[in-house]
């Protein structure tokens, strides 16, 4: 019988398939979403026979990506809140620290497994958004470049919610209201921000959110690798190598007049600096 998954693939990783894939939230979740885009194409379709199709689907699309959104940004990511917790109470975290699997390779192999079932509800809602196209007034393009946004800022939620786990559980409460606050406040002005009402900026924002969200994700990964790691691994250097990198492409882009991508250097310097000075 052949096995179900490659031999190459990081055990973490097929593990957390293996057990995410079966577990209700992702099932009731998925089912979710493919009942609410039969429903709203169901609509989409009466509306533009009764000749209303401008209004109802310029409602429906608000509750397409509202939906959609609570989906990518906070119900899946927030998954990742006990993942870690779940090992140590277990204790099975030094039980696979004892194989060749370091401390990167445990965490990384989580952040994939629940970011490949979040890939798998955004690509089973390409089909609806395609068809959208045949009732016109949707700009396709616009729609892909929001799923995208989307998706980075799910993998950005991923990782926060993965360094959140390693944290007490008073951090952890902490750290999900304060992220409840911020993820709606940095996405305006990026690519997602008309579907809350507020207008698009430049074309240019959306490679600053894109770079931000990159560094912050890579960033809270080994900041949560760091946390569950051995003395002998060296985390707290690749840690400052990130924060150096934000710092050089913000001296950069504060050289070229664009000052929008010194934040995100800033940040990764303030909060680097602080975990240099906690260790």
């Amino acid at each position: 019988m052949n096995p179900d998954y490659a031999d190459w693939l990081n055990p973490m990783l097929v593990k957390e398939l293996r057990q995410g894939l079966r577990k209700s939230v992702f099932v009731s979740v998925f089912l979710l979403v493919q009942i609410a885009m039969v429903i709203l194409i169901g609509f989409r379709m009466l509306s533009a026979a009764s000749g209303a199709d401008q209004m109802v689907g310029g409602f429906l699309d608000g509750v397409l990506w509202t939906g959609l959104g609570l989906a990518l940004l906070i119900i899946m990511p927030m998954r990742g809140l006990a993942s870690i917790t779940e090992e140590q109470k277990a204790n099975t975290l030094d039980l696979v620290q004892m194989t060749r699997m370091g401390s990167t390779g445990i965490v990384l192999g989580k952040w994939v497994a629940v970011m490949s079932q979040s890939l798998l509800i955004a690509v089973a809602v390409l089909p609806y958004a395609v068809l959208r196209y045949f009732f016109g007034g949707v700009d396709v393009v616009e729609n892909l470049i929001t799923l995208t946004a989307m998706i980075l800022g799910s993998a950005a939620a991923t990782a926060l919610c993965l360094w959140l786990s390693t944290m007490p559980a008073a951090a952890r409460g902490i750290g999900v209201g304060l992220a409840l606050y911020l993820i709606p406040s940095l996405l305006v002005g990026s690519r997602i921000a008309p579907m809350f009402g507020v207008s698009s900026v430049a074309n240019g924002s959306v490679f600053v959110w894109i770079y931000a969200t990159i560094m912050m994700t890579v960033f809270l990964l080994e900041l949560a690798a760091s946390r569950i790691a051995p003395i002998a691994e060296n985390h707290a250097t690749r840690i400052r190598l990130i924060a150096v990198v934000g710092v050089a492409v913000a001296i950069i882009g504060h050289a070229f007049d664009a000052r929008e991508w010194a934040a995100p250097g800033l940040l990764l310097l303030i909060w680097a600096s602080f975990e240099a000075l906690t260790e």
